[in-house]
């Protein structure tokens, strides 16, 4: 009695045809097999197209290498040539540009000196002014106290 297959038309026409594996496996350690070649070429005609398909495809791909290579290169911050009568004005200009940082951080530490001193100040007023309120405060209980009398 032959036993009937039940499964998708797909994978009817995948058990009927050839096993795929058959001709191109990942894993296999010997390399993939040649491809199958037409009677009118030899193997060595296929293998030297293919060679030259392929080095076609390096050559294309140093190709666009090189070129993004060198799109990459060109100074794109307005950096010029670094030539030196261009780098004694740059050099002058970083100089001048370092002299303006300087004197913006000593004018921001001068700021800052200011406002600790500020800080300082304010948190002894305020330490004055909690002590008077709490010794008021203490004063006017003590007075409390006193005012009541016991009687028996």
């Amino acid at each position: 009695m032959p036993y009937s297959i039940v499964a998708s038309k797909k994978t009817l026409e995948h058990l009927q045809g050839a096993d795929p594996w058959a001709h191109y496996d990942p894993w296999r350690k010997d390399g993939p097999p040649a491809p199958a070649s037409n009677a009118s070429t030899t193997p060595s005609s296929s293998n030297s197209s293919v060679q030259q398909v392929t080095q076609a495809q390096i050559a294309a791909l140093e190709a666009n290498f090189d070129k993004k290579l060198q799109m990459n290169a060109r100074p794109t911050d307005g950096d010029g040539s670094m030539d030196p009568t261009g780098m004694e004005g740059r050099i002058a200009q970083l100089e001048h540009q370092f002299q303006q940082v300087q004197a913006m951080q000593i004018g921001t530490d001068a700021r800052v000196g200011q406002l600790q001193t500020q800080i300082d100040q304010q948190s002894k007023q305020l330490g004055d002014r909690i002590e008077e309120k709490l010794t008021e405060q203490m004063d006017r209980i003590e007075q409390l106290l006193c005012k009541r009398g016991r009687f028996e």
